[in-house]
């Protein structure tokens, strides 16, 4: 059986990364980091980091980094199951029992694993080695993003060539039905395949126990019908429906601030993240599932959402708002200006803006019935009634009577509707 997320995280957040790393790394303290020698090369001065909290190391040296599963996988030259089951036995949590079928699709999985980490490391390699990586690396510079946050979410760029993945995967012995199966590369109209990604900025998806499951591909300038985006289909290890952006890097923020910001892109969760936002995550290329939301829920119960200030954000909202209630979130909603996003907020005002927008957000009521009223539906009794309607089928999903019953009483002073009368509507 394959071994759950949640049992995933459990293995990790009872593991100590500092305990685990000195068996191999002489550490010493710095601050609320560690600092050392990297294993992963040859140098004089410590340049190797590792945070206890968050649960990351990182070489400022050489550039590697992860978590203490893919440090013993890379010190032990072991695979990512065989580290979970060793720490998840060293900290006494159970697993589930292994099939052959089981075997088998671990086997699969880790195949498309490990080729997205080669993925990563060629488009990585490009980024910081290339002339044309530079010009890459020189376009975040100007949009502001510093080389933590470039590391921490381990950014990279595709070459402008048709094979310049499936060249490197050859140099690995990597079949390239592998390849196409993780979705880096696409079969051509004749035959033989050419790589999906090309002349984008790279952005990797991480599952929440931190392996490479897809990529997100950006455009470093817009063209006439060339997508902004371009994001990796799903795969046997790729659920859109069941990733989030940026969890990874947030989950330790998130449970320590008892909240999460829920954006809509990846430049979104970077720009939070490098100017004081650590707690935030965005939907992996879909309007938010419940499966997402089931997953926030692991970590807070306490949902932000803040999207886009046009029409589109305001939609993906208001879906959204549905969603994670019924799911047993209390939301609250951050609305900003129109024509603007977290990014951009940020880039131009500052973060000082953020703060002033997180400090001003509104119930989920109050978000509907300003938006009902900006569109000039709440002028008369039926519009109200029917305002009421819509408010209602809302909060009949509670999962909390006592929260139900309170937020009925809102609605009832706010729309000027007999309490008693909106109760019996959703009993």
């Amino acid at each position: 059986m394959k071994i759950p997320e949640d049992i995933i995280q459990q293995v990790r957040d009872a593991t100590d990364i500092v305990e685990i790393v000195s068996r191999y790394v002489g550490l010493k303290k710095k601050g609320k980091t560690f600092m050392g020698l990297c294993p992963f090369h040859q140098e004089k001065s410590p340049s190797f980091s590792v945070d206890p909290v968050r649960g990351f190391y990182h070489c400022f040296g050489c550039g590697e980094g992860g978590n203490v599963f893919t440090f013993l996988m890379q010190m032990e030259k072991v695979s990512f199951p065989e580290v979970v089951r060793t720490l998840a036995e060293k900290a006494g949590i159970a697993l589930p029992e292994r099939t052959e079928e089981d075997a088998k699709e671990s086997k699969e999985s880790e195949a498309l694993y490990r080729v997205n980490e080669l993925a990563m490391a060629f488009y990585r390699r490009c980024l910081f080695h290339t002339d044309a990586g530079k010009k890459a690396l020189d376009y975040l510079k100007t949009r502001g993003f510093d080389a933590s946050a470039i590391e921490t979410f381990g950014l990279g760029y595709a070459p402008k060539r048709w094979d310049g993945l499936i060249r490197m995967a050859e140099k690995e012995s990597v079949e390239q039905e592998t390849l196409a199966r993780a979705g880096l590369i696409i079969p051509g109209k004749k035959d033989g395949y050419y790589d999906r990604f090309r002349g984008r900025l790279m952005f990797p998806v991480y599952s929440p126990s931190g392996r490479i499951v897809g990529f997100g591909g950006r455009a470093l300038k817009e063209e006439a019908g060339v997508p902004k985006y371009i994001n990796s289909p799903e795969s046997p290890v790729y659920r859109k429906s069941r990733i989030l952006y940026g969890l990874y890097q947030s989950a330790s923020e998130i449970r320590r601030e008892d909240r999460v910001l829920l954006v809509e892109g990846y430049t979104d969760v970077l720009r939070l993240h490098q100017t004081g936002f650590p707690f935030c995550v965005a939907s992996s290329g879909t309007a938010l599932t419940e499966a997402q939301a089931r997953l926030l829920l692991r970590y807070t119960k306490h949902v932000v959402l803040v999207f886009d200030g046009d029409s589109a954000g305001l939609q993906a909202a208001l879906r959204g708002v549905d969603i994670l209630i019924a799911q047993g979130l209390h939301v609250e909603v951050a609305p900003l200006p129109a024509g603007t996003d977290p990014d951009s907020i940020v880039r131009k005002r500052g973060p000082e803006a953020m703060s002033h927008i997180l400090k001003e957000t509104q119930t989920f009521i109050d978000f509907r019935l300003e938006r009902m009223k900006s569109e000039g539906r709440l002028n008369s009794p039926a519009d109200r009634a029917e305002a009421a309607r819509s408010i209602l089928a809302t909060i009949s999903a509670m999962r909390d009577r006592l929260e139900r019953a309170l937020t009925v009483k809102d609605l009832s002073e706010k729309l000027g509707i007999d309490e008693s009368l909106l109760s019996s509507m959703i009993d």
